[in-house]
């Protein structure tokens, strides 16, 4: 995940532990404000055949992510890629603390990774 940034991990293939990647239990002290996604996410692919999904979880620190408010279906080409956000049917009040969750489907193995927003 290039933007919003995403809660730091300890090593690159650390990455592939659920939910946020090994390191990534703790919240950022600073949430992006929801505003500033542009209803976007930005991702960085490396690799062809990328498939992932972007979750959302409610709370200050959510374990879990049961809302998919966006996906990239096969991204064929590295680089940078915006994947749009479907929020609206997310429920979501001014001052809600959330979590962005991307996962993405590799052959190398899944990769986690999570940004924590206000809603503003």
């Amino acid at each position: 995940m290039v933007f919003p940034i995403p809660r730091p991990v300890n090593l690159d293939n650390d990455r592939t532990v659920a939910p946020c990647g090994l390191g990534g239990e703790v919240p950022s002290p600073s949430r992006i404000s929801h505003s500033e996604l542009n209803n976007t996410v930005t991702l960085k692919f490396y690799f062809t055949r990328n498939h992932c999904n972007v979750y959302l979880g409610k709370g200050e620190n959510p374990t879990s992510f049961p809302i998919r408010v966006g996906a990239v279906f096969d991204n064929q080409n590295p680089g940078e890629f915006k994947v749009p956000l479907l929020l609206k049917n997310a429920d979501l009040k001014k001052g809600d603390l959330v979590t962005l969750q991307t996962v993405c489907y590799m052959d190398l193995g899944d990769v986690f990774q999570c940004s924590d927003i206000i809603v503003d």
